[in-house]
């Protein structure tokens, strides 16, 4: 019954953890950019809606499964105000 509850929370820290890094590296500075012009924006919001549609549909559910190691999730618990990359597989 642990190991079943460490799967289970090691699968939801990492889903959060592919949500943080996707949302950081799709932010564009043009779109916190109040001077930008509306076609720049209509094409940020066409690529956040792209990007809704394809990675997160609504109609399905997402079923994320990543393997890391044991030690590098312990540490990413540990000291997770670190914010390290660590190495793992899909």
């Amino acid at each position: 019954m642990k190991a079943r509850g460490k799967s289970i929370l090691l699968s939801l820290c990492c889903l959060l953890l592919v949500i943080a890094v996707a949302g950081c590296q799709n932010a564009s500075p043009s779109a916190t950019n109040e001077t930008a012009t509306d076609s720049q924006d209509k094409k940020v919001s066409s690529d956040e809606k792209n990007l809704d549609e394809q990675v997160f549909p609504k109609n399905k559910v997402v079923d994320v499964k990543i393997t890391l190691d044991p030690d590098d999730f312990q540490d990413m618990l540990d000291n997770a105000s670190a914010e390290e990359y660590k190495t793992a597989s899909g």
